[in-house]
């Protein structure tokens, strides 16, 4: 089992006992409850933050940045050598284009 925090691929070592996922060491601490009992908390729910807000918060790293920049004009690229090929009005290329924007555009702003 992988670790559930958001680009971590650890292997789980461990339960939080407020959320239920299973995190590695690195993410889920323990704290004493009692004299000998060691509950498990994420770093998650020790911020009380969601998945979805510590995916804002982190910035794209930069290989996801130029591989999806990368990928937009290979698509597009393509895109235009099809409706060459096809000759068409370009409404290959700009359906490729627009698609390939979206896809950019989402890779690049998480």
């Amino acid at each position: 089992m992988w670790c559930a925090y958001p680009r971590c691929f650890r292997e789980a070592a461990a339960r939080c006992v407020t959320c239920g996922r299973q995190y590695c060491a690195g993410h889920c601490s323990p704290w004493v409850y009692s004299a000998g009992d060691g509950l498990y908390e994420c770093a998650l729910c020790e911020r009380h933050l969601t998945p979805g807000q510590v995916r804002a918060e982190t910035p794209p790293d930069l290989l996801a940045s130029v591989g999806a920049v990368g990928f937009f004009l290979v698509a597009v690229a393509v895109g235009t050598a099809m409706d060459v090929a096809a000759k068409g009005p370009g409404i290959i290329v700009l359906s490729v284009f627009a698609l390939a924007f979206v896809f950019m555009a989402r890779c690049v702003s998480h």
